[in-house]
């Protein structure tokens, strides 16, 4: 059973891993998408 314990958290490890690359590339999305749209910029900055 020990010995599984371990196998079973390096096999959790590999699932979430796959998940977390994913997100990155669509912060950078989301980001590049604010500087592109510079009339959203300007409407947040006449808001404040």
């Amino acid at each position: 059973m020990l010995s599984w314990s371990p196998a079973a958290a390096n096999a959790s490890s590999t699932p979430l891993n796959m998940p977390e690359p994913p997100p990155p590339p669509l912060s950078l999305q989301i980001l590049t998408a604010e500087p592109a749209h510079p009339s959203l910029g300007m409407t947040f900055n006449r808001e404040q």
